[in-house]
Parts: C-alpha cells; sequence; structure tokens
C-alpha cells in the first residue's frame, strides 16, 4: 500500500502524491523523450525544436546537466503535457479545486483560464452524451468531466473513455 502524506491545515487539510523513490531523468532520457514528441531524429533538429543552438547541447553533455527550464518551456510552447513527460507512467494526484474551499477562499489564479477549458471540454462531451442517447444532466457532465480531465496520460485515448462511459450512462 502506498504511503499518503497529508499536511493539515486549521480546519482542511490537503492530499498529496504519495511517497515514493522517483529519480529524475537524465540528459539521455530526456533527448530520447524529446526526439519522440518532436518527430525529429537528429540532436541538431531536437535543439531547434526546443528553440535553442545545438552547441547547447554539447554544454549540457559535457557539464552532465539537464536543462530543466529549457526543456519546460519547449514543451509548453508545443503543448506537451510535463505530467506525461517527466513522470510518465506514474500515477499522479491531482488537487481538485474543492479541497481548498475549507482554507476559506478559492484560488484565483487562472480562473479565466479554467473557465474556458471547461466550456472546451463540454463542447466535446455534449455531442458524446447526446451521439450514444446518455441524458446531459450535471450528473453525467461531472462525471464525463472527470474522465475528460483526468485522461491526461494518455494511456486511453480520450475519445475512447469518453464514448466508453457515455455508453454507460446511456445504459441507465
Amino acid at each position: 500500500m502506498e504511503k499518503v502524506n497529508t499536511v493539515y491545515h486549521t480546519h482542511a487539510y490537503v492530499r498529496r502524491a504519495p511517497t515514493r523513490s522517483i529519480q529524475p531523468i537524465n540528459l539521455q532520457q530526456s533527448i530520447f523523450r524529446l526526439k519522440l514528441i518532436s518527430g525529429k531524429k537528429r540532436i541538431k533538429d531536437v535543439t531547434q525544436w526546443m528553440g535553442v543552438k545545438e552547441t547547447r547541447y554539447a554544454n549540457w553533455r559535457r557539464r552532465g546537466t539537464v536543462p530543466y527550464q529549457i526543456i519546460i518551456h519547449a514543451l509548453l510552447i508545443h503543448g506537451i503535457s510535463l505530467d506525461w513527460f517527466f513522470a510518465a507512467g506514474e500515477r499522479l494526484y491531482y488537487p481538485r479545486p474543492d479541497e481548498f474551499e475549507e482554507l476559506g477562499e478559492q484560488p484565483r489564479i487562472g480562473d479565466r483560464e479554467r473557465r474556458m477549458r471547461l466550456l472546451g471540454a463540454l463542447q466535446v462531451i455534449d455531442p458524446v452524451l447526446e451521439e450514444l442517447g446518455a441524458e446531459r444532466n450535471e450528473k453525467h457532465r461531472d462525471l464525463m468531466l472527470e474522465v475528460f480531465f483526468s485522461a491526461n496520460n494518455d494511456w486511453v485515448s480520450l475519445s475512447v473513455a469518453l464514448r466508453a462511459v457515455a455508453q454507460a450512462l446511456a445504459l441507465e
């Protein structure tokens, strides 16, 4: 059984990810993954995809360092999940906004972005529910949204997961 850290704040608690010994990726692993997601085969092309000169790679290799800041920036620019890149296959914990309610104030940072993501998700979810004959109520949408936002590791494609849930809801 995994050990889970819990941090206590006044009357609320925030659950943290299970503690495990996870090794950070090294430069060779980083380049391998960057080649996969960029579709490039040569270091020169990968560094160009990252927005840096090829000579930077020689410096990283000589120093034995991983350029986390540059990698993170490149991944975000190209819309690649940081979780997938740095913790592929790991089961991660994502705090929900309702876990912060008891702290007295909802986090305000990113409210607009969060609403836009939610609206975008609903534009994907509602047609799937309708197509498969499932009722479009709050309970069904909540479940579908949970699946939508949880399918970030891409172990199962999002469309397959949403269709499976919608079919199950249609059978109710």
